[in-house]
Formats: structure tokens, sequence, C-alpha cells
């Protein structure tokens, strides 16, 4: 019996490697922060864009809630990319935190994704998404047709539903020129409703996404409910987040068809 030979292709990354706009969202917790930051304790969601230069530094522009409470999320953080194509990222959080942060993070898909972890400060469960942008710029036209909505988190009380965990999925339909339907199936812990709204949209030249809609849930009266996030891949997908006071939601927006 003869012995055989396996290829395996190497695995080597680059600082160079980790260039351009990744848009992305988080969700986890803040388990544990200094007792002057206790009311942001909890539940954390953000997404928005990392730009990295190639070089070793990168911009943050997000969105994130904190518990509900939304902040805007605009750092520059330092970062190395190691062979095995991990990367670390050295950076302050924005106010109202103001502490030095580390982020562990692996390249995937021909350098095209990422995952990232928050390591330090201590007791946080924060991982986030990461998906390249392939388009340079974007109108609001680019967001036509069917896509799976997929949000998590925690709600407020509305109405009858309790305040808890929150989970939405199902169909949005948006018709290029800035309006929108959607029907989904929201889980408000544990509760099951089907719901079905309507909205706008718009689409900047950066191909950051804004989505807003009235909701009424549990008996509640109307709100209005608003998201931010940003394109990514050829456009087809988008990575978002929830801007309304009290709600700390996140997800994605992915084509059916492409």
């Amino acid at each position: 019996m003869s012995s055989g030979w396996r290829a395996e292709a190497a695995v080597s990354c680059s600082t160079s490697d980790y260039k351009g706009t990744y848009g992305f969202y988080s969700s986890g917790y803040f388990i544990q922060l200094p007792s002057p930051l206790s009311s942001l304790t909890g539940r954390f969601v953000q997404a928005g864009t990392f730009t990295s230069d190639g070089a070793g530094t990168a911009r943050i522009q997000s969105m994130a809630s904190y518990n509900g409470q939304i902040q805007p999320f605009d750092a520059t953080a330092s970062y190395t990319v190691n062979p095995d194509c991990t990367l670390t990222f050295s950076l302050t959080l924005p106010p109202p935190i103001n502490l030095p942060a580390t982020l562990q993070a692996v390249l995937s898909q021909n350098n095209g994704q990422m995952t990232a972890m928050i390591t330090n400060p201590p007791g946080t469960t924060v991982l986030s998404t990461h998906v390249k942008q392939l388009i340079n710029s974007c109108k609001t036209s680019d967001v036509t047709g069917a896509y799976v909505i997929d949000l998590e988190g925690a709600n407020p009380a509305i109405g009858s539903n309790p305040a808890g965990p929150f989970r939405r999925a199902g169909k949005f339909i948006a018709d290029g020129s800035g309006n929108f339907t959607m029907s989904t199936l929201a889980n408000y812990s544990g509760q099951l409703t089907q719901e079905t709204s309507t909205g706008t949209y718009t689409v900047d030249s950066s191909c950051n996404l804004a989505l807003n809609y009235n909701y009424s849930a549990g008996g509640s009266s109307p709100a209005t409910m608003s998201f931010t996030g940003a394109l990514v891949g050829a456009g087809y997908d988008a990575m978002i987040v929830s801007t309304t006071p009290g709600w700390t939601i996140s997800g994605t927006l992915k084509a059916l068809q492409q």
C-alpha cells in the first residue's frame, strides 16, 4: 500500500489584508462596569462601520444602545493583524464610558468577513459580525425587492407586552423609491404576535441605511421605530440597529434574491 499525501492550503494574513469599509452589528451584555456607569450595565447592541486604512488604523462609526439608551459611537482604533488572520484592536470607548477597550477578531471568507469580541473591559459578552462593503457608492433605489429581516435583543414594556427578550423575523419588501412594507412574527418574552407595518427608508451615498415606521403592539398607542445601519457585500444585505430609546435590538436584512 503506497503512502499518499495531502495538500493543505496555507493561511496567512498581513496588516494590508484588512482594508476597506466593513458594515457590522453587535449584540451582547455589559455585565460589569464601574459604579458611575451602572445605568449602562445590561443589554448592548450596535451597528455601523469599521473603515480600515490597511496600515494599522481603523475608524468606527456607529450607533449603540446601552439598555435602551441610544448613543453615537465614533472612535479611532489601532490594530494588528497576525499571520494566522487574527486581529487585535485597541481603542477608547466613546462617552459616556470612556474606558480603554480591546477587541479580538478573526478574518474569514477571503478577508471579506470578520468576527470580533470585546475582551476588555472584563465582564462583557459582546460579539460582532462584520461584512466588507464591495460597493463604492449607493442610493435609495439600491434597496429594492424582498428581504428577510432578523432582529434580536430586548424591548421595553409595550401595552400588554412585557419588557424583556425580543426577537423579530419575517419579510421586508422595499419598492426602490423609499417605501417598504413588513410582515413579521414578533416575540415579546415568549409572547408571539404577527405584525404588519409600512414605513420609509433612505440610503445615502456612503451606503448608510435609515428606516422609519410606526408600530402599535400590545394595545399601546402608535409610536415611531427607527433603525440605522450600513449596506454590506454587493449591497444585497444590511446590518442595522434600532435608534428608538428603550429598545436594544440589532440584526440584519438579507435579500431573498441577488
